[in-house]
């Protein structure tokens, strides 16, 4: 006597998310006979469906349906998921397609905001500027940025003291010595990433 075939179907949470953000995947196994009992098993790839990891540890099947912890994926990209369950007494093991599952995970966006350590200099002094960036709910900015300088109400700008590494999300810019007297209004500093 031969145990019954098993469907198992899969509803992904969200299909797009920004990183920092989580899906829960859901599953379902129906199949002839009795209810389906036993566990199912999380997968998510990376890689387009030819590596796939756990996560969350096995669910116990209830009422036919179990739902996984949350994912939080750890870089921006394509993602697949899929369920596999085990089986049981009466019914063979499945896995749900796949495909059936993408998730597109954007890239989180960044705020930069700044410091200067002086409002006001005398001529001959120099001031520094600090650019701190922060992404939401994902990992800490890294990457670079690039301080800049306009002498004339931020109609034209000028690159000074080179790109500059963010180190924990920030990073402050070489001194920048003014060659003129400007008014307030006509000294405007900006940073680009």
């Amino acid at each position: 006597v031969n145990k019954f075939n098993s469907t198992t179907t899969t509803r992904l949470s969200a299909s797009t998310i920004t990183l920092g953000g989580s899906v829960t995947d859901r599953a379902t196994v129906s199949g002839s006979g009795p209810t389906p009992t036993g566990t199912v098993t999380f997968e998510v790839s990376s890689d387009g469906g030819i590596d796939w990891t756990s996560f969350g540890g096995a669910k116990l099947l209830l009422m036919r349906s179990a739902t996984s912890d949350a994912y939080t994926p750890p870089a921006p990209g394509n993602y697949l998921f899929r369920v596999v369950y085990g089986g049981d007494a009466t019914h063979n093991g499945s896995h749900s397609a796949k495909i059936a599952e993408p998730l597109r995970v954007n890239k989180a966006n960044s705020t930069t905001t700044t410091l200067l350590s002086a409002a006001t200099i005398t001529l001959g002094g120099s001031v520094t500027d600090t650019a701190t960036v922060s992404g939401g709910l994902g990992p800490t900015p890294t990457g670079t940025v690039t301080f800049r300088v306009s002498t004339n109400g931020g109609l034209t700008w000028a690159s000074f003291g080179g790109v500059k590494a963010l180190i924990g999300g920030s990073a402050t810019s070489d001194p920048y010595t003014p060659a003129a007297v400007k008014s307030a209004w006509a000294m405007t500093f900006s940073r680009s990433l």
